[in-house]
């Protein structure tokens, strides 16, 4: 199947982690230039650029909380690539302990919504600034099933990835059609987000 993702230049924010890895794999698959962000493991990071191989890419690290190192990820990025086509807004963390909702602390929540919600927010907002510049673009957020169906213990960021699939996703996909409209040589922007359920990966190999 021809993409046409050859060239293109994808940001993937926590490319560090194992579903962020993944996607960027697959896009340097269909030879797409990509920005590889990470938060704490550059180790990681690292790594997955190894296994790239000859794809063009480069690793950044910014705290996605913070507008000013989410304003030089994107800078960065404009800087050796002249572009952005499209981001996958995939960072985010989570308490990895059962914290039923009775027991929870407010500094709690509001770090667990700070590093899902706020970091799509914060990154959707910058690719959108570059997108009213260039009326083009797409993006895919990374939701989790926690946000459509619950989960016991995880209050905080099932609420925090309904925002995002629901709330977010759904205000967003409205917005890009005015600032990347569709026209006779060009489909027109797109927001889109999937809800992966629970994958196997480092931090919940344990539980499954």
């Amino acid at each position: 199947m021809k993409t046409d993702l050859a060239g293109k230049v994808v940001v993937v924010t926590g490319a560090s982690g194992a579903i962020g890895a993944a996607i960027a794999l697959q896009f340097a698959e269909e030879e797409a230039k990509l920005v590889l962000h990470y938060r704490r493991s550059r180790e990681n990071a690292e790594a997955l650029r190894r296994k790239l191989k000859r794809s063009d890419s480069v690793i950044v690290r910014a705290d996605l909380t913070k507008e000013l190192e989410v304003r030089r990820l994107f800078a960065e990025t404009l800087k050796r690539f002249g572009r952005v086509d499209t981001l996958v807004a995939n960072a985010g963390s989570w308490e990895s302990r059962d914290i039923p909702l009775h027991r929870m602390s407010l500094r709690q929540w509001r770090q667990t919504l700070d590093n899902v919600l706020t970091t799509a927010f914060l990154s959707m907002r910058e690719f959108f600034r570059i997108v009213a510049r260039q009326k083009c673009g797409n993006a895919l957020l990374i939701a989790s099933t926690a946000g459509v169906f619950g989960e016991a213990g995880h209050a905080d960021y099932a609420s925090a990835k309904s925002a995002m699939a629901f709330g977010l996703t759904r205000s967003l996909k409205n917005e890009i059609a005015r600032l990347a409209p569709h026209t006779p040589d060009y489909c027109g922007g797109r927001v889109n987000c999937i809800c992966p359920g629970w994958t196997i990966v480092p931090r919940t190999a344990d539980r499954l």
